[in-house]
């Protein structure tokens, strides 16, 4: 943003002479009207803010324009291949736009295993929630771990750890799942629960909270000293209920230990979250040592 993309003595689109076709752009100055082929959007970049200008799985710049033979000899700035069609896409033989392909073993949430940081999540409760060096299992980089003060009685009030909003490729099964561990056992008080509060609105592309939600639900996760991870949990999103702006709002939420009467309040409530994913339930995607790109 705030970026010429090009600058000539008359605007592109009035010159027979140049072809700019297959484009997206935040400066239009010199470029409109857009023909047909290019657009002004948001690309939904992985987090341009930490300088990773990789497209998430839900920017409409993914698999957008067609493949042409110049394109398909050429690998990405990862060195990795293009075009690769993404199964949840309708629609084949198409390129990203931008210097790098998404491929199909790509993550689809940013930062779900927290590799060395909190980036790219949100927290309503940040005093309490920090950065943790344990892992899950078959995971790396890290975990978020949430601490405070238990209650004493017999409610059981919840605290958000951290929140990121999901933009939605298309139309589809969404399994989502994590791990997540709890205080240590301890008879004399309730000890606190890990879960993921996720809401899908149809038309929210930044999950604002006053927008309509069309399905919400919980994925309770386990709360023993030790991580381990949750049956995970299919988000049906029907072809209704898909649009450009559709999106999983995810909440990794907790509530807090609830302590005797006469007790008093210490630092009782410490819980982790792990390994945080959704990933494709929709199709059966084929082994990846005969995924696009082996041969090389």
């Amino acid at each position: 943003p705030g970026k010429t993309s090009v600058t000539l003595p008359f605007a592109i689109a009035n010159s027979a002479n140049y072809n700019w076709d297959y484009n997206a752009t935040s400066d239009t100055a010199q470029i409109l009207p857009l023909p047909w082929q290019s657009i002004n959007i948001d690309p939904r970049f992985n987090s341009a803010t930490f300088g990773d200008f990789r497209l998430r799985v839900g920017s409409r710049l993914v698999d957008r324009y067609p493949n042409v033979p110049a394109v398909s000899v050429v690998r990405d700035l990862d060195d990795r291949p293009r075009p690769t069609n993404l199964a949840i896409i309708p629609g084949s033989d198409s390129v990203d736009v931008g210097a790098f392909e998404r491929q199909e073993s790509d993550p689809w949430l940013v930062n779900g295993e927290f590799d060395g940081s909190l980036n790219n999540w949100l927290s309503d409760n940040p005093s309490s929630t920090t950065y943790s060096a344990l892992n899950a299992a078959d995971s790396s980089g890290g975990s978020v771990q949430f601490s405070r003060l238990g209650v004493v009685g017999n409610a059981t009030p919840a605290y958000n750890v951290l929140v990121q909003c999901f933009n939605l490729p298309a139309a589809g099964v969404y399994r989502l799942s994590g791990s997540g561990r709890g205080t240590a056992n301890n008879p004399l008080f309730v000890r606190a629960q890990p879960y993921i509060f996720w809401r899908l609105r149809t038309n929210s592309p930044n999950c604002a909270q006053a927008d309509p939600v069309a399905q919400e639900g919980n994925v309770f996760l386990p709360n023993a000293p030790a991580f381990a991870a949750a049956v995970p949990f299919d988000i049906n999103v029907s072809a209704a209920q898909f649009g450009p702006n559709a999106t999983i709002e995810l909440r990794l939420d907790t509530t807090v230990a609830v302590i005797g009467s006469g007790m008093v309040p210490s630092s009782d409530t410490l819980v982790g979250f792990d390994k945080i994913e959704l990933r494709n339930a929709s199709v059966v995607l084929p082994p990846l040592i005969f995924a696009n790109g082996f041969e090389n």
